[in-house]
């Protein structure tokens, strides 16, 4: 389907998110691997951290050719006692333990009146936290006050995630679901025990099971479409013509000791005594 209507991508987000195993009353889980498909793609999100000591890590063992239909690995949390047999495996590359950063954060998804709220999931090395996020934080202090803008650049070991605040002055923004502080979707998800495996799961996935648990997996890329952006503008309402004057963000590069306080509609920011542009 290589161009559709804004009822045909409302028809697919709900098969997305019936096929993701998320039933009744629980929190729709997305991934960012769904909103940053491919080079180019962004994403608008609002983090829930207010200070370092919301960063949650979780010290993880990647297993390879045990999980059905996944070829890459997953990350399987330690036990952090004398007893987890992954740190007593034989196998030097699963004895091997790492420390994730399970990253989560409100997406606005555009729509017709605005956007819908999507509980998303990052898994990211922990030095997204301990320099992206903490030196945001310096900056502007509580991140659920403000708005990023989330753009991949490159492709595969050449990806870079640029993050920029929002330009709240742009009339894309101006509906009130931008200016409102929702967080209520993020409430009950755990994002540490959705990316990553509990060692009962890797268990039975040894044993012939499943070890999806309570379905607590990753949705596959090809389960959804990202829109392209023109598609994105006409759920907006926006034309060609309105987006010629639609403010861009600009980077700028700052250093650590530059750090200014908190702004109240930011424009600009850098994340890391650099450029706003990390590789990971």
């Amino acid at each position: 389907m290589a161009t559709f209507n804004f009822d045909d991508y409302q028809k697919q987000q709900a098969a997305r998110q019936a096929a993701s195993g998320n039933k009744g009353d629980r929190t729709p889980i997305h991934f960012m691997g769904e909103w940053l498909a491919k080079d180019g793609d962004s994403v608008v999100v609002r983090f829930p951290y207010t200070s370092t000591a919301d960063l949650q890590f979780e010290t993880v063992h990647k297993v390879i050719g045990v999980f059905a239909n996944n070829k890459f690995g997953k990350s399987v949390r330690c036990t952090g006692n004398g007893d987890c047999p992954l740190c007593n495996s034989t196998d030097e590359s699963v004895k091997k333990k790492s420390t994730k950063f399970y990253a989560k954060m409100v997406v606005y998804n555009p729509t017709a009146t605005g956007a819908e709220l999507c509980a998303t999931i990052w898994e990211r090395p922990s030095m997204f936290a301990d320099s992206d996020l903490k030196n945001l934080m310096a900056e502007y202090g509580d991140l659920s006050n403000y708005l990023f803008k989330i753009t991949r650049t490159g492709k595969g070991t050449d990806t870079r995630y640029n993050i920029i605040p929002v330009n709240m002055a742009s009339p894309v923004y101006s509906k009130d679901v931008y200016k409102t502080k929702d967080l209520s979707c993020l409430e009950n998800v755990d994002a540490t025990k959705i990316l990553s495996k509990g060692m009962d799961q890797y268990l039975d996935a040894l044993n012939g099971g499943t070890g999806e648990g309570e379905k607590e997996t990753e949705s596959k890329p090809e389960e959804f479409k990202v829109p392209e952006n023109k598609e994105v503008d006409q759920a907006l309402g926006l034309n060609a013509t309105t987006n010629n004057f639609i403010p861009k963000e600009e980077e700028v590069q700052v250093t650590v000791n530059e750090v200014k306080q908190p702004d109240p509609q930011p424009t600009t920011t850098s994340t890391s005594g650099g450029t706003t542009r990390y590789r990971f």
